[in-house]
């Protein structure tokens, strides 16, 4: 599996890494340093950002997904493989030794990470529908590791979070969309939109406007799909455009 270095705002594409597993996040965690997570490869790729090659990697016994920096650590999610053993743990690594330092329980199936302006960590663990099990929304002080609350929301097989620029909203998506006013930690499904969005896909802030939100909806998974824009300030929808199969994520620039 690939990944394509582009120009922007044209998408010429530049260079392209090769020698990953089926590689899934990328994140800057020194001026000539990334990690990349991988599905498969059971290890965290380091790429040195001036050959743009990959320059070595960290064992990890699973599957790498969501990456976030922090206080100089690096936070990742590691997801059930299905039909594998269970998880309920985010990993945290050091880049400076490039090794797995600590770990901390969230709940089944931790899928998704997102840091706040205050710099609390939020995890979103997606459950386990067969099971039964809960999706669990926890947020912890990174500097004490501790948990310092926690909501139980549906189970659902995949799950992401979107943290507005002003930290107003946090948005999370499991098999419905819900939305958390982040000043009184109150979660609320959004409701309202089933004719237009028949499977939330992937979430997204808008950065040119306040209290935006776009959802992408995989629609029967075969078919192409579409995206949406939603103003959280008056819970209405403002724009819709029609995009290729799948569409699972969105990114401004």
């Amino acid at each position: 599996d690939i990944i394509w270095r582009v120009d922007l705002p044209s998408l010429q594409v530049k260079e392209m890494i090769t020698g990953m597993g089926s590689p899934r996040k990328i994140v800057k965690v020194a001026d000539s340093k990334a990690y990349i997570s991988d599905f498969t490869s059971k290890k965290i790729h380091i790429l040195d950002l001036e050959t743009n090659m990959l320059d070595g990697a960290i064992a990890f016994n699973g599957w790498s997904e969501e990456m976030e920096l922090t206080n100089e650590e690096v936070w990742f999610a590691n997801p059930e493989l299905f039909g594998g053993p269970r998880t309920e743990k985010i990993f945290i690594a050091d880049p400076d030794t490039d090794t797995i330092t600590d770990s901390i329980v969230v709940g089944r199936n931790p899928v998704a990470i997102e840091v706040d302006d205050e710099g609390f960590v939020w995890a979103l663990a997606s459950g386990n529908p067969f099971d039964g099990d809960d999706a669990t929304l926890v947020k912890i002080d990174p500097l004490k590791r501790d948990t310092l609350k926690s909501w139980n929301l549906p189970g659902a097989y995949y799950g992401k979070l979107a943290l507005e620029n002003d930290g107003d909203h946090l948005a999370i998506l499991l098999d419905k969309v819900y939305v958390m006013e982040t000043a009184t930690e109150q979660i609320a499904r959004l409701d309202g939109f089933g004719q237009e969005i028949m499977t939330p896909y992937g979430i997204a802030f808008d950065k040119r406007y306040d209290d935006n939100l776009w959802i992408t909806d995989a629609r029967d998974y075969s078919s192409p799909g579409k995206i949406f824009r939603i103003d959280l300030s008056v819970f209405e929808l403002v724009e819709e455009r029609p995009v290729g199969i799948n569409p699972n994520d969105l990114v401004f620039y």
